[in-house]
């Protein structure tokens, strides 16, 4: 990378909960689908933003009826919401992520 050019850049977006659903579809960085979509919404509006795999599981089926999927398998969707910088692990905290 060039001597100039910023380490975070294309992932300065700060806050994106205001942007409207539109706008983040256009962006290829932050936009989600399918079971990283419902993971995020799960924490973001029935968790308070902060949750455990366990919990997650749980409104995953609660809310979408999702039944097929095993700790391992959530934990792929977590961590690619993790490399887009929509949710963080909690530090000191075994499995569990907060939206970022």
């Amino acid at each position: 990378m060039e001597e100039n050019t910023p380490r975070n850049l294309g992932k300065r977006f700060g806050d994106i909960s205001e942007l409207p659903d539109s706008l983040k579809k256009l962006i290829p960085e932050i936009n989600i689908s399918g079971l990283d979509e419902q993971i995020y919404d799960i924490l973001k509006n029935d968790l308070e933003g902060i949750g455990t795999i366990s919990e997650i599981l749980v409104f995953l089926y609660k809310k979408y009826q999702v039944l097929d999927q095993d700790r391992l398998s959530i934990t792929r969707p977590i961590y690619k919401l993790i490399k887009k910088g929509l949710i963080k692990r909690e530090e000191k905290r075994k499995g569990v992520y907060k939206i970022s």
